[in-house]
């Protein structure tokens, strides 16, 4: 898990372009991606388990309030959503990440943020 992970529960191949803005207002990550759907396959080879997310290092600078946006390319969007931002506040800088999730069932809105310092954190959001 990096700083900021991104989860692809939909059925679809997506693609555009994650944003993340430190405390001083500066872009500290700025990434297009391709983010193929999870895989529901229980037999996948290791190299496969990463399907459905993408994984950033090395993205906070400092505790703080971070801005996080998303944006979809053309033809990609999540039960009708193409765009999401939210603010976060990350106070530990070593231990907390962001999950950026597409369609996934335990948030709210088709494109969801968390903070959290695990995975199974990210499960109860």
């Amino acid at each position: 898990m990096g700083d900021v992970n991104l989860f692809n529960e939909t059925d679809d191949v997506l693609t555009g372009t994650v944003t993340i803005t430190d405390p001083g207002d500066e872009t500290v990550l700025s990434e297009s991606f391709e983010l193929p759907p999870a895989s529901d396959d229980n037999n996948t080879d290791e190299e496969d388990d990463e399907d459905g997310t993408t994984a950033y290092e090395d993205v906070w600078t400092e505790p703080g309030t971070y801005e996080a946006s998303v944006e979809l390319d053309g033809d990609s969007e999540v039960q009708g959503e193409s765009t999401a931002s939210t603010s976060i506040s990350i106070d530990d800088t070593s231990e907390e990440m962001l999950a950026i999730a597409f369609g996934m069932e335990e948030f709210d809105n088709a494109i969801g943020f968390s903070v959290g310092e695990s995975l199974s954190d990210f499960a109860q959001a």
